[in-house]
């Protein structure tokens, strides 16, 4: 749901403030992936 998104992401979940959470989220794990490669 929409509310425990929120609380994974600290950030609030129904004016964007989500976004600037998930794309950092997003690389690092592409920064993790590519290391392991």
């Amino acid at each position: 749901t929409a509310t425990r998104v929120a609380a994974v992401l600290r950030a609030g979940s129904n004016c964007g403030s989500c976004r600037p959470e998930i794309a950092r989220i997003i690389a690092a794990a592409k920064e993790r992936s590519d290391a392991a490669a």
